[in-house]
């Protein structure tokens, strides 16, 4: 299958830099990278005061069409205004995470699953995801079934969630449009069910909860 733009995109920026996109729910297609000073300590306005941020942090997805990839931009732009340099890309591409303090996993939810990309991500990286905070999040819901309550991660994923001590999860709903579609999800437009379900508020407000915890860890004990 053809990948498209939205999953093939992967972008580096750090706290700092003047090359945000305009919309946080904006699709990134090209690499870029922001500016910061070496050993200057990251620091970042964000809706709740200045927080200080960690050095790196990796937001790995994997997206069939696009929708998911964009919730992971959402939640890297959230990070980068919290003061963390952020490196957003498809799970896939990341072959080792040497360097990075934090990690956030998402990947689209079909028929009850992860993406295959994701979970072998999971899996590869299992020993190192061990060892620095790690938030994990799936889209795939087309109702409102996210909203309001925490839906169950899939069983093999919850297994590695817990061997790994994942701090975290959050599903948030999914998007069918109406081009690019399989006769199955062709048959899911027709029965009602597209739409873009996707609550970007809530993306936003689960990031800022992230960032928060990773500054509190960061700030200096007395």
């Amino acid at each position: 299958m053809q990948k498209t733009l939205r999953e093939q995109s992967t972008i580096t920026l750090h706290a700092g830099t003047d090359s945000l996109p305009s919309h946080a729910s904006e699709p990134w297609h090209e690499t870029g990278t922001g500016r910061v000073r070496p050993g200057t300590p990251s620091y970042g306005s964000s809706a709740h005061g200045m927080v200080p941020g960690p050095d790196r942090v990796l937001v790995a997805f994997a997206s069939q069409g696009g929708s998911t990839a964009e919730i992971a931009q959402t939640v890297g732009i959230v990070l980068l205004e919290a003061g963390c340099d952020i490196d957003v890309r498809p799970a896939r591409q990341v072959d080792r995470l040497t360097g990075f303090t934090a990690v956030v996993v998402g990947s689209g939810l079909y028929h009850g699953a992860w993406l295959p990309e994701a979970f072998k991500f999971l899996q590869r990286h299992r020993v190192t995801l061990g060892g620095v905070p790690v938030w994990l999040f799936d889209s795939g819901p087309l109702d409102c079934s996210a909203e309001g309550r925490l839906l169950p991660l899939p069983t093999g994923v919850a297994n590695l969630a817990r061997s790994i001590g994942a701090r975290g999860h959050n599903t948030f709903g999914g998007k069918l449009g109406i081009t690019g579609l399989s006769l199955e999800e062709r048959m899911l437009v027709l029965e009602g069910h597209g739409g873009d379900y996707r609550n970007f508020d809530d993306v936003r407000s689960w990031a800022t909860q992230i960032a928060h915890e990773l500054a509190r860890e960061r700030a200096p004990r007395a």
